[in-house]
């Protein structure tokens, strides 16, 4: 709808809003990129039944008390290498809630400790902060 109030109004010609339309689509194509591996490695991780294997794994040596606090640190390392909180949620929640069944631990903290270290992009990657340098400079 904006693209019609826009070429009706006359503030930009019909060439110029498909223009602007191609370059805004663009600049979605690294997200959208970043998206789909990042669900792609999630539905991965969970084919391979990864969590119940890293349980088997570390049960002897983790104590189930940490797992909530190492959960949390390595989503907000995974979130600031990748960029991306929602890949992140959809890589470790496969692989940290089964660990938390299979260990015994309240899920609800554990799936507290994977969104809230994966949320950590939205701040690195403030959209507010974004939209200020935008506005700066035009």
């Amino acid at each position: 709808t904006i693209c019609i109030l826009c070429v009706a109004q006359k503030l930009f010609s019909v060439d110029e809003v498909i223009n602007e339309m191609f370059k805004g689509m663009g600049t979605m194509l690294p997200v959208a990129g970043i998206l789909l591996f990042g669900f792609t490695m999630g539905n991965l991780v969970k084919d391979l039944d990864t969590g119940n294997y890293l349980t088997s794994v570390f049960m002897g040596v983790l104590s189930p008390a940490l797992l909530p606090a190492l959960s949390f640190l390595l989503c907000m390392i995974l979130s600031f290498a990748t960029g991306t909180s929602m890949g992140t949620m959809a890589i470790m929640s496969v692989i940290c809630l089964p660990m938390a069944i299979s260990m015994g631990i309240s899920i609800p903290l554990v799936a507290g400790a994977v969104f809230g270290g994966s949320i950590l992009t939205d701040i690195r990657y403030d959209d507010h902060v974004m939209r200020h340098h935008w506005l700066r400079y035009y």
